[in-house]
Formats: structure tokens, sequence, C-alpha cells
């Protein structure tokens, strides 16, 4: 499962709260994860790093990649994804890809049929080595 966004500085940004929420863990401080922010924004970091460095207790697990400037984010089967744009994004994917243990199996599900072929077709030609089926 991924989820997209809300794990900055701003009281709006909850998507890690809510993957601790789902899994019935609390929010701890993750020292190797605040490093990664320090040395990434240093003092120029809005909002409280401490705040951004709280994730769930006990089932994070950081996954690096020399493509990424701050590890992704997995509690157990549910990957947060952060970028703040498209390229980020690409790079999070890239690293996803080259991650991977095995086969990668992804389902697209929308209430739009053209949002989910156009999103199909977007991940066939960044997948086109290694997609062996695509179907609506």
């Amino acid at each position: 499962v991924f989820v997209y966004g809300g794990v900055g500085p701003l009281h709006s940004d909850v998507t890690v709260g809510g993957v601790a929420k789902a899994f019935g863990v609390r929010l701890a401080p993750d020292e190797e994860y605040e490093e990664y922010l320090s040395h990434l924004f240093g003092d120029k970091c809005t909002g409280n790093r401490n705040e951004m460095a709280q994730l769930p207790e006990g089932i994070t697990e950081l996954l690096q990649h020399e493509k990424l400037r701050v590890p992704l984010i997995k509690c157990h089967n549910v990957i947060v994804l952060s970028a703040t744009n498209v390229d980020e994004l690409d790079r999070q994917w890239d690293a996803l890809i080259d991650l991977r243990a095995g086969p990668l199996v992804i389902t697209l599900e929308g209430k739009d049929q053209e949002t989910v072929e156009a999103a199909m077709e977007a991940l066939s030609k960044k997948l086109s080595s290694s997609v062996k089926q695509i179907s609506a």
C-alpha cells in the first residue's frame, strides 16, 4: 500500500500519524530519521524537526537508496511517499523498483477509468523492461 504526502512540519501533515493509528501504535522519536532531516534541512527547516522525526513505534523500517535524499518510511506493508514534486516522486518510484525483492504487483483503482488507464500507461512505460501483463 502506498500513501503519499503529509510528512512535513505543518499541522495538516498527518499521514504518518494516520499510519500509526491504523496499526494501533504510537508515534515515537526516530533518531536515525532525525539525523537525515537535520542533514537535509539544517537550520532552514520550518517547524519542529523533532515532530517530523516522529514515526510509528516498533514497526518502521527506513528504506535507503542512493537516489533518495531522505529514506522512505515503510511500516509493515505501507510505504509513505513524501515527494514534493514530480522529479522527487520519480526518484522514489525508481528507488522502490531497485529495492524490491521479487515481483512487483501493482493494482490501480479509482472512480475514473480513464485516469486509471493513464496511470497504468505511464507505469508501463516506466517499467517497460519488467512489465509482464497490464490489464484494466
